[in-house]
């Protein structure tokens, strides 16, 4: 009798359901990197980030907007007796600053957006594995790819 009450309770407990994707499919993957910047409130790139004593961070004018209509954390709910209960975030101030200083990375992704391969290229150089004869030797397949491809154009430009 004990062992079928034991299967019956197996049977009968809730399975866990996958998280649903937030913000427009976001994940938290590692694909999209970005997320991890983003404030729950507005759903931008945080802006000098500070943390509740619960954990969450969040762009300071949006914990202090969530603050003065409720003293509750807007993630978790946790009581916050004070806004002067929240702190700046510095380790998140840091990475985040380090983000926005990536702006030939951006171009590169700009610029190249509809040109296959050209994301693979782009964060294959931004790899900080890269060493200085990889660098080289990926600078010497460019210009010999480069000086092919220009051979070609002068090729058809005189056979028009």
């Amino acid at each position: 009798m004990a062992n079928r009450t034991q299967q019956v309770r197996q049977v009968a407990r809730p399975r866990k359901r996958a998280q649903p994707p937030v913000f427009g499919g976001v994940t938290g993957s590692y694909e999209d990197k970005d997320s991890d910047y983003l404030c729950p409130i507005c759903f931008d790139i945080i802006d000098e980030a500070h943390m509740t004593k619960c954990g969450h961070t969040f762009c300071f004018k949006c914990i202090k907007t969530s603050l003065d209509t409720a003293n509750r954390c807007p993630k978790c709910n946790f009581v916050i007796e004070s806004p002067d209960l929240i702190f700046p975030n510095f380790m998140l101030n840091e990475l985040i600053q380090k983000h926005r200083n990536r702006p030939e990375e951006k171009r590169i992704r700009l610029d190249h957006q509809n040109v296959p391969g050209s994301l693979d290229l782009a964060e294959l150089v931004m790899e900080e594995t890269m060493d200085l004869t990889n660098v080289n030797t990926l600078l010497e397949l460019l210009h010999n790819k480069k000086k092919q491809l220009e051979d070609v154009s002068d090729t058809c430009s005189i056979l028009m």
